[in-house]
């Protein structure tokens, strides 16, 4: 990663700036897994039992089956077939808390979490599930495989609200990227297809499109299924399907640019992190600034001392 200052005067309180974007991925395989839940018997614990799911419990403390923290196969209520999972109301937050990486390595653990593709910065990845929200849910997307504070980062959390029947989309940096209406006390498919690559993230709600958000952590590892007091919710046809981005020879990306604010007058510079998302070195790039329809460009070169930005 490459940050490059630019100087501005601010000549307004309020002002918009705009880069041009080039974007590629990064070179992960290809991954994809659909479960429906109808290979187990009612009652089975999901994580205990399957190769694809992990605890909570399990992968932030190295924890044993019986998982505290496990989600039972439930068969009074299903989308497709005869089971679901099933997150009850037990008046207090949890314990029920299962992950579901996006690389289909089965028995992944503590030991094997640094072979894994994930997470991933690039490329696309569609996620869909089926849901039955009784009085609320939620879930989030973790964005490193080690979960957990000051280790994982949560990319998306997705507060689905039992009142308003409003499914808020936000995380730590920005609390409040997006939020979409849902249909209660019936079957509905749940998606968010995520291009890593161009930082859009849509969310469709039975198909239809709800709106899109450029994330502030854009990088996904992994699904995580909570259940917080008061929720009642169950899950069906949990399936993703990551499709890599493909490497140009030489591919620049603006990656990232820190917001400038300040009074009218005043002397800025904004940063701007530059990465290769292309085969060979960078070596040098122009790069343009538009800041109240006054575009400023800048050349970059000799970038650390002529050995270039790496992949």
């Amino acid at each position: 990663m490459f940050t490059y200052y630019f100087k501005t005067i601010i000549m307004k309180k309020l002002f918009t700036y705009l880069f041009t974007f080039i974007f590629i991925g990064n070179i992960s395989a290809q991954a994809n897994f659909c479960e429906d839940f109808e290979s187990y018997n009612g009652g089975d614990p999901l994580v205990q039992t399957s190769p694809n799911w992990n605890s909570w419990d399990e992968i932030m403390n190295g924890s044993f089956p019986p998982f505290i923290d496990d989600v039972s196969i439930d068969t009074s209520m299903a989308n497709s077939g005869y089971n679901s999972i099933y997150f009850p109301n037990n008046g207090l937050a949890g314990p029920e808390d299962v992950l579901l990486y996006f690389d289909p390595t089965p028995n992944i653990n503590q030991a094997n979490l640094g072979t894994l593709a994930t997470p991933y910065t690039s490329g696309n990845l569609v996620f869909s599930q089926m849901m039955f929200i009784r009085t609320g849910a939620y879930l989030n997307f973790q964005a490193e495989n080690v979960v957990g504070t000051g280790v994982g980062v949560w990319a998306v959390e997705v507060n689905f609200d039992g009142t308003t029947s409003e499914a808020t989309f936000g995380n730590t940096t920005n609390p409040n990227m997006l939020v979409v209406t849902y249909p209660q006390m019936q079957w509905f498919e749940f998606k968010v297809d995520v291009d890593l690559s161009n930082n859009n993230w849509e969310v469709l709600i039975d198909g239809v499109s709800q709106g899109s958000f450029a994330n502030t952590i854009n990088q996904l590892a992994s699904l995580d299924l909570y259940s917080r007091a008061g929720d009642e919710f169950w899950i069906d046809d949990v399936c993703y399907d990551y499709t890599p981005a493909q490497l140009d020879t030489l591919n620049a990306q603006a990656y990232a640019i820190a917001p400038i604010e300040g009074l009218s007058g005043q002397q800025r510079y904004p940063s701007v992190d530059v990465r290769n998302f292309g085969i060979n070195n960078i070596n040098s790039f122009d790069i343009t600034f538009d800041y109240d329809g006054t575009q400023i460009t800048e050349s970059v070169t000799n970038i650390n001392l002529g050995f270039g930005l790496s992949t």
